[in-house]
């Protein structure tokens, strides 16, 4: 919930960013009080007032409470940092450097839909509005590295393990829900291989999939931590996407259905989790504005590098199911792989 003008305190980063949205020009100090300039207990308001003291309202770790006051003249200010929309400003990349940096490691995307859910009916496709696919419709984005390559072609080794049509490196499969839940897919699973972690890679999935399907929220039974922490920074960054509070179907509390939909009851010891992973997450406008160049030139990337080239082929229309089937099965293997 957005707080008024004021000061207020954290115990760590996280929190303080939560403190920040929707202030003007907020900003987020790292400061150090001496336990010998703090004293606890009740004091009223009047008291803090005449007293010249601050306050800070301190959850204990058995769930109780108490006010914490102290003299601001004892304050030593460690680090002082302009916050933006929620987010620290990181002057070392903006968001147009930051797609720059990710089309320049030179990777191709593609998309994939799954008609009936099913494996034997997939095709390559482009964006589709979440309104056109069907009920527990399948879809999915897909990165990769490298090209087509004939000479992998051998009969005598498994596509699955030559990968004569590049290698799949990350993704991020989704399905239609059921239930409105705002217009949003479920993310089903997704996985990113080592090497390209920590890089944004896993962020700029989740982009595409917004890009080209529309909202999305998490799954509705299973959240491995690392989504978790996705999610949260998507929620964290209001300035970029808009996250909508769904509402529960079985009992709503809105009259509105459009928000109906499953209500994730896992981690029911961290609330703040389960409210950010009962949220729908959708790209704003102007960053899917500046997304597209990037986005466009990575999926002609894929078509020059793989489906142009294996379109040459006598038999190419034979060849193309076992393309697709083997990128379904990569994906499955890579899942495997970071997540055994």
């Amino acid at each position: 919930m957005p707080l008024g003008d004021g000061i207020y305190f954290a115990t760590n980063p996280r929190i303080a960013l939560r403190y920040c949205r929707n202030i003007p020009e907020p900003y987020m100090y790292k400061v150090r009080i001496t336990k010998e300039n703090m004293r606890r207990g009740s004091w009223s308001p009047e008291a803090i007032k005449r007293q010249n003291i601050w306050s800070a309202f301190t959850t204990l770790g058995d769930g109780s409470h108490e006010i914490a006051v102290f003299n601001p003249k004892a304050i030593t200010v460690l680090k002082k940092v302009k916050m933006k929309s929620g987010l620290a400003e990181n002057p070392a990349e903006t968001l147009d450097q930051f797609f720059s940096r990710i089309s320049s490691l030179n990777l191709s995307l593609c998309l994939v839909r799954f008609p009936k859910g099913n494996i034997d009916d997939m095709k390559f496709t482009g964006p589709v509005p979440n309104s056109k696919l069907e009920e527990q419709e399948r879809v999915q984005v897909c990165l990769f590295e490298g090209k087509f390559d004939p000479s992998r072609l051998d009969m005598l080794k498994s596509p699955r393990y030559s990968k004569p049509y590049g290698e799949l490196v990350g993704y991020v499969s989704l399905k239609k829900p059921p239930y409105p839940c705002n217009g949003a897919l479920i993310v089903g699973s997704s996985a990113l291989a080592s090497k390209y972690q920590r890089q944004g890679l896993g962020t700029f999935m989740y982009m595409c999939a917004m890009y080209a399907f529309g909202p999305i929220i998490s799954d509705r039974q299973s959240v491995s931590d690392k989504a978790l922490a996705m999610y949260s920074r998507l929620d964290r960054r209001f300035a970029q996407f808009d996250a909508v509070m769904l509402d529960d179907v079985y009992e709503p509390e809105t009259p509105p259905t459009e928000d109906d939909c499953w209500i994730y009851e896992g981690w029911s010891d961290d609330d703040e989790a389960v409210m950010t992973l009962n949220k729908s997450y959708q790209m704003r406008p102007h960053v899917k504005k500046q997304m597209k160049p990037v986005f466009d030139r990575m999926v002609k990337r894929f078509h020059s590098r793989v489906l142009n080239p294996i379109q040459k082929l006598p038999n190419w229309r034979l060849v193309m199911p076992e393309v697709l089937v083997n990128y379904w099965r990569q994906s499955s293997d890579l899942f495997n792989e970071e997540y055994e």
